[in-house]
């Protein structure tokens, strides 16, 4: 799962993708200054962000302090009920709840802001759970209820949300906003409540499982949440993926912070969070002195506005990439005065050090809030371990990964997807319907489940609907796709199929009628995305990267892969272009020995700096839909002796995980490329390698 940053990723279709307006409104802030109240309120709640990132989570407690939104100035419209009641709420991604005023308020701050009534809507269902929030002017109390919540055109059936009967203090009065709607993660929610954006996703209302925001820099009009989708109009400058570092808030490792060309915070990196309902760009106090005083401003903040323009750029390093704001971003004008957009988190939170990127940041840069994105899942093998059906699928055939590159079939065995871990997110059609695929550099077609099979394993897979897309045109061709444990059988069809933020029109799409045996009920994946040549596409079809080049949708011709071990995030195919971020030293570039497969000649494999297998040369595939190494019998045999690897009844070879073992090199084009042992072996202490010999051929497969 990832932060995405500067990213664009889906078309906006109607029926999937859902805009909300954001309005730039008058701040709590200014509404206290306003009223003469500002002083005696500071004076009374010393302002302390932090203490939003260090809740107090209980069944029914949470505390969420209401200075957290001082400053915060951009709100939008939803409903909740049927008929709808409206109110204006803040879409914060530092919290995960729901909450509005209620008719059984009946303190003075409730006067002054919508109030939901449980009797008007026929659908409302209630509890009898009571919720506390702590604010720093005191506490809202409620109860809790399910209702149906209206976020822009999307209908989000059953939602737990809080409805307040008592609220804090006379400075709530002037909250210009009605509620807080969260849009973090279920792991921070209070009460066990499921966050909006994960029902959202649960209940199929959006066409990918993220959201963008938007905020507009002056005036009132422009800002959005856009749900489900990307506005291309705001990612002309490319694409910075930014894994996230927990799945609490929408936290991710910062490298450093530098004012002009001076480091004055994050030495050995840091924790920040992206927080939409935090307005301004919260630091730790030392990191705040060394600010102002390198700005030669105030220990308030307060700057002469006719200095702005001499005061260098602050720039956050995240991920590899700079993220710089100018002074006229980072320094905030109201009513001819300037002063500083930081603010002192004042003491350290359980997080260690910690930055907060609020709007002022995020007014600099489209932020993409991402819940999916090429996540990383349980492979096949461990899955159908876990079900208690994985020595009937290995006794039943030999799994063995050449039958997929034999050329003069289309053969594409499920086995070779045994171990696969890593599945990316498509769409499909207008307006999109999504799926979970293998990125497969090993075979050239694109195919998902339909709502034409009836088999088992379509009742546990998403299926495609040609009646509900707008853009699809049909075949009287049919397909077949043989696997190890019976055929998949199909139909052909064209339709725009959305991957990443690329529609590529008209491409071939099978979709299944009948997927075999009731294995393929448990893969973690939906369908396939060959990324292979022409020459080895069945039917004809023209692969979707080949297409991806033919309609210019790509900055060059070629995609790169990076996937992560172990069970880290961060994995990505990026088509038409190469992340420099994600490696060290040189590119080698390798020439290709055949246009079919991702073909390659190997110089030899080494163990101890000895050959051990190709010892003449031979040739390799790099493929991404076969998770081992795959080689002739008696290298692998061999490889196998000099590890004193045994065999298990299954056909796995182990070794004992307290084992030395050595690296094996593969020396391709004279350049060596080492595998280290934690590279070749998984956690059970399997060797990756475990592989059949393929008569008549010298090939290995690589992954």
């Amino acid at each position: 799962m990832k932060l995405l940053l500067l990213l664009g990723l889906v078309v906006l279709a109607q029926c999937a993708v859902h805009r909300i307006p954001l309005k730039k409104g008058t701040s709590l802030r200014k509404q206290l200054k306003d009223h003469g109240l500002l002083e005696e309120y500071l004076k009374k709640h010393p302002y302390n962000p932090a203490s939003k990132y260090n809740p107090v989570l209980s069944a029914s407690v949470s505390s969420e302090p209401m200075e957290n939104y001082m400053d915060t100035s951009y709100y939008g419209t939803i409903s909740i009920g049927t008929p709808p009641q409206d109110f204006t709420v803040i879409f914060d991604t530092g919290s995960s709840n729901l909450w509005v005023p209620s008719v059984y308020c009946t303190s003075s701050p409730c006067s002054n802001h919508k109030k939901f009534n449980p009797s008007k809507s026929s659908t409302y269902v209630g509890t009898n759970e009571t919720v506390y929030i702590a604010y720093g002017t005191g506490s809202m109390s409620g109860i809790l209820g399910y209702d149906t919540v209206a976020v822009s055109s999307i209908d989000v059936k059953n939602q737990i949300f809080g409805l307040s009967e008592t609220e804090p203090g006379s400075f709530f009065y002037y909250c210009p906003f009605d509620g807080i709607l969260g849009l973090a993660f279920p792991s921070i929610a209070s009460s066990g409540a499921t966050p909006v954006f994960d029902n959202m996703m649960d209940q199929d209302l959006v066409a990918m499982d993220l959201f963008s925001v938007y905020l507009s820099k002056n005036g009132e009009s422009g800002s959005f949440v856009l749900f489900g989708g990307i506005d291309p109009y705001y990612t002309s400058n490319g694409i910075s993926w930014v894994p996230l570092s927990a799945e609490t808030y929408w936290q991710i490792t910062m490298d450093k912070v530098t004012l002009g060309e001076k480091s004055v915070g994050c030495y050995f990196t840091c924790q920040a969070i992206v927080d939409t309902g935090t307005s301004l760009l919260a630091v730790p106090q030392g990191a705040y002195n060394r600010i102002i005083r390198d700005l030669g401003v105030n220990s308030d903040g307060e700057i002469s506005c006719d200095d702005v323009k001499r005061l260098p750029d602050v720039t956050f390093h995240i991920h590899g990439y700079a993220f710089t704001l100018s002074a006229s971003a980072y320094v905030l004008e109201e009513d001819g005065s300037c002063s500083l957009g930081f603010q002192s988190l004042g003491t350290p939170t359980e997080l260690g050090e910690q930055w907060i990127l609020g709007d002022v940041f995020i007014r600099e840069y489209y932020v993409i809030f991402d819940r999916v994105t090429l996540q990383q899942k349980k492979t096949l093998r461990r899955v159908l371990r876990d079900s208690g059906v994985l020595g009937e699928l290995l006794l039943q055939r030999d799994p063995s990964p050449a039958v997929k590159h034999r050329r003069t079939t289309t053969m594409e065995l499920l086995e070779n997807y045994m171990d696969l871990s890593y599945v990316g997110t498509i769409s499909i059609g207008t307006p999109p319907q999504r799926f979970s695929v293998i990125f497969d550099t090993g075979s050239a077609n694109l195919w998902v489940p339909s709502v034409y099979c009836s088999s088992p394993a379509c009742a546990t897979h998403r299926r495609f609907d040609p009646a509900c897309s707008s853009t699809y045109h049909g075949t009287t061709t049919s397909v077949a796709t043989w696997y190890g444990t019976g055929s998949m059988v199909g139909v052909l069809g064209y339709d725009t199929v959305t991957v990443g933020s690329m529609q590529v029109r008209n491409q071939m799409v099978g979709l299944s009628q009948w997927e075999p045996g009731s294995f393929l009920v448990h893969v973690p994946f939906d369908g396939f995305l060959g990324l292979a040549f022409p020459t080895i596409a069945s039917s004809g079809a023209t692969p979707l990267f080949d297409n991806m080049m033919s309609q210019g949708l790509v900055a060059q011709d070629l995609f790169s892969i990076y996937l992560t071990p172990d069970e880290r995030n961060g994995s990505f195919v990026l088509f038409g272009g190469i992340d420099s971020s994600s490696f060290t030293g040189n590119l080698s570039w390798i020439p290709l020995t055949a246009r079919t497969y991702w073909q390659i000649k190997v110089d030899r494999v080494t163990m101890h700096g000895l050959p051990i297998a190709c010892v003449h040369g031979c040739q390799a595939i790099l493929d991404s839909g076969t998770s081992m190494l795959a080689g002739p019998g008696l290298s692998i045999r061999r490889l196998h002796h000099e590890m004193g690897a045994t065999r298990s009844p299954s056909g796995l070879h182990t070794v004992g995980c307290s084992s030395l073992l050595p690296d094996v090199v593969f020396v391709i084009a004279g350049t060596q490329f080492p595998l280290p042992p934690q590279a070749y072996i998984v956690q059970v202490c399997v060797i990756l390698c475990v592989l059949v010999h393929i008569p008549g051929l010298s090939l290995s497969i690589l992954l």
